[in-house]
């Protein structure tokens, strides 16, 4: 179902006005940017040697845009329910890969065999990535400690020096203030690749500036 033409004008006035304030994000590009850019705080980097971990935070907004492109119906009421839901939890993104100095031995390298002492030690990594990742990561916050509520590992087909791993928390798990402003610290404790424990703190403030969205496919 389409919208009809007066939500579609409220919708545009809506943007409109929060433009006047703020800036407004018009692509999938620019989504792709912003989040990209560590000075907005939504993403962190640890390296170790060869490996590096990177942490990204997955805005409500570019998840339901994104999921709403895979439902038959493309209507503002579809995009907020989406949203509203996602809303609901910290979704991150866990990248890591292999960054040899030579790019083409760094594609030549699976990180998923990266530091594997033996076969059996290459399917334990594997089985703790697919199932066992709430033993490894957790997110706290002023005393609070709470284990993802999903975790997906991107599933390839072939080779490859970098893989992602989807981390979704439960808000309804910790004691949150609309106002409240103590940090959020993903703890991983890497007994996969064995490069110890790292911290990915992110601020409550850099996750709620995202701009407003105007690519939304009505």
């Amino acid at each position: 179902m389409k919208l009809n033409y007066l939500q579609l004008i409220l919708y545009y006035s809506l943007l409109l006005a929060v433009a006047g304030c703020t800036q407004v994000i018009s692509s999938r590009a620019e989504m792709y940017q912003w989040i990209n850019e560590p000075a907005n705080g939504l993403l962190q980097s640890k390296r170790v040697e060869d490996l590096v971990f990177t942490m990204k935070y997955l805005p409500p907004a570019f998840l339901a845009e994104k999921e709403m492109r895979t439902q038959e119906n493309h209507n503002l009421q579809v995009y907020d329910s989406l949203k509203s839901r996602h809303e609901g939890f910290y979704t991150f993104l866990l990248h890591f890969q292999v960054d040899d100095p030579n790019e083409a031995q760094a594609f030549s390298r699976d990180v998923m065999y990266e530091g594997a002492q033996s076969f059996q030690h290459f399917q334990q990594r594997a089985m703790h990535l697919n199932f066992n990742m709430r033993d490894f990561i957790t997110l706290n916050r002023k005393g609070e400690s709470i284990q993802p509520a999903l975790s997906r590992l991107e599933n390839t087909y072939s080779l490859t020096n970098s893989r992602h791993l989807y981390l979704v928390f439960d808000k309804k798990q910790m004691d949150l203030l609309p106002d409240d402003t103590a940090p959020l610290d993903i703890r991983f404790n890497d007994e996969l690749f064995n490069t110890g424990i790292h911290h990915f703190v992110f601020h409550p403030s850099d996750l709620k500036k995202v701009p407003a969205i105007s690519y939304l496919q009505l």
